[in-house]
């Protein structure tokens, strides 16, 4: 939802809420999962680069493109803004990697005994 106005110093504001459900990559099980998105953003349009700086702290600047705002651009913006770092689904616990090819097991909460991807080259050193 975008809402339209003036300031008390008339510049152009908008007030910006974005909410949205994305399809993530979670990072760490390679899950697709699905990211809840919510962002209220109070944005002044400026028309140039100079403007910005005399903007209060409140405020994000927007710039006009020959005069028109692009709303789905700012929409989008405020989307990516969103989004997590390292997307990781939620109520994941330990993720368990391995090295024999096999699919990591997201739900299991330790790794097995001996399961150690580093033993190997840990033999070969020893037969040097």
């Amino acid at each position: 939802m975008a809402r339209f106005g003036r300031d008390s110093d008339q510049r152009v504001i908008i007030d910006l809420e974005v909410e949205a459900s994305l399809p993530l990559v979670c990072q760490a099980s390679l899950e697709v999962y699905e990211e809840a998105v919510k962002r209220r953003s109070l944005l002044a349009v400026t028309a140039q680069d100079s403007e910005q700086d005399s903007l209060p702290g409140n405020y994000e600047a927007v710039r006009t493109e020959h005069g028109r705002l692009a709303i789905a651009a700012m929409v989008e913006d405020e989307l990516l803004l969103g989004l997590p770092t390292f997307p990781r689904r939620p109520g994941l616990r330990q993720v368990v990697y391995t090295s024999d090819g096999g699919a990591p097991d997201a739900d299991e909460k330790e790794a097995a005994p001996g399961n150690n991807p580093f033993a190997a080259l840990q033999d070969l050193l020893k037969r040097d």
